[in-house]
């Protein structure tokens, strides 16, 4: 009966889950409040404001985002914010319209989630006007019950050069 209960024991600890399942309302509450966080992180990035986003990065030494450019890989919270610097130089201002394409999925025991999402985006640099659409893939950590952000990828996907588009071109 011990080798039993020890059993047990282990695979309830293996089994992931610190606490108990999401319920549906549950999931749905987790998801209002991850899209939340990412309006309070696009509006942050458009006021150029470096505490609220900063606020909102996970603890873990296992952050990750990886930006629109090749080069722009950032490893650490100190990475990111030069990153925002940097962004925060070359934009005047920038402008984001209403999130469209929104995915949230949570996982069983509501401690990891993935969202991914796109939006209509305007920055003006050295008065110039620049509009496009800016496509983010974000992974949030539950800690001390606040969604924080631990990964995520920025694009700016292309128009027009779809392989639907490009074959049609070819004709």
């Amino acid at each position: 009966m011990k080798t039993f209960s020890l059993i047990f024991i282990i695979a309830l600890l293996l089994s992931g889950c610190k606490s108990e399942k999401l319920t549906s309302e549950q999931r749905t509450s987790e998801r209002d409040k991850i899209k939340t966080r990412i309006e309070t992180f696009l509006i942050s990035y458009a006021k150029k404001d470096m505490n609220t986003i900063v606020s909102m990065l996970s603890s873990s030494k296992d952050f990750n985002f990886l930006g629109s450019d090749v080069s722009e890989i950032n490893k650490n919270k100190s990475d990111f914010q030069n990153q925002l610097d940097q962004d925060w130089k070359l934009f005047e201002s920038v402008d984001f319209g209403e999130i469209r394409n929104l995915s949230i999925r949570i996982s069983e025991c509501g401690d990891l989630a993935v969202a991914l999402f796109d939006a209509p985006m305007t920055v003006v640099v050295k008065s110039n006007q620049s509009k496009f659409f800016f496509r983010m893939s974000n992974t949030f950590v539950k800690e001390n019950g606040l969604w924080q952000l631990v990964q995520g990828l920025g694009s700016i996907p292309s128009v027009g050069e779809s392989s639907v588009e490009l074959i049609q071109k070819l004709k």
